[in-house]
């Protein structure tokens, strides 16, 4: 059986720049663990594989070739939705969430009403100061913190605004697997100096916070 893995910065980007080098992480980690099974052939896909302009037909054709696919992208500008649309044209199986799924999950502001309907709690929009973010985001891109109450009151379109809360920024991400969710290790994010842009991340090495997070 073959296995597909994509994963977009280290795919389709020339930038070597944080992202990529995270991008190329996690799909090294999948393809390890694949490999890992008996009976699978995993193949990846490069920036160095091809120049710019052909890179999006050489995803369609590792798509075709594959038996079982999964994307790592982000959702910025529908940039995940997108390579979802065109594997669930030509793979078979797709290990990745559903359409609707994506959808929601890929909006900021859709989230936190998907999750204050079920009772878990989102980020608040108490202030000043608040944290203003593309609904869309990924990697800190466009974040900054504002004091303005005009931001609250006129709140440009494709923006969320949210309580700012001073602290480590730190991260969970849960593995929704056949049997139940997953909790894996939180993360502790790296921003670039002065800004909220993400430079990279790192477990966390102290037992009490981690207990904290999770």
């Amino acid at each position: 059986m073959d296995v597909f893995v994509f994963e977009h910065f280290s795919a389709m980007t020339d930038d070597d720049g944080s992202l990529r080098h995270e991008g190329t992480a996690m799909r090294d980690a999948l393809v390890d663990d694949f490999q890992r099974l008996d009976g699978l052939q995993v193949h990846t896909m490069d920036a160095a594989d091809a120049p710019g302009g052909q890179r999006p037909a050489l995803f369609r054709t590792h798509c075709e070739r594959a038996d079982l696919a999964i994307v790592v992208a982000p959702e910025t500008d529908g940039l995940l939705e997108d390579y979802l649309h065109t594997a669930r044209r030509h793979v078979p199986g797709l290990l990745n969430a559903t359409t609707e799924v994506v959808a929601w999950a890929s909006d900021k502001r859709r989230t936190a009403e998907q999750l204050a309907a079920v009772g878990i709690p989102t980020p608040g929009t108490e202030g000043p100061p608040w944290i203003c973010k593309p609904v869309d985001g990924a990697g800190g891109d466009g974040v900054r913190l504002t004091l303005d109450p005009a931001d609250r009151a006129q709140l440009a379109p494709g923006m969320r605004l949210e309580s700012f809360h001073r602290g480590i920024p730190s991260s969970m991400s849960i593995l929704m697997a056949s049997d139940g969710p997953r909790l894996l290790p939180p993360l502790r994010q790296h921003c670039r100096s002065g800004t909220f842009a993400y430079a990279r991340g790192s477990l966390w090495n102290d037992d009490q916070v981690s207990e904290r997070l999770v």
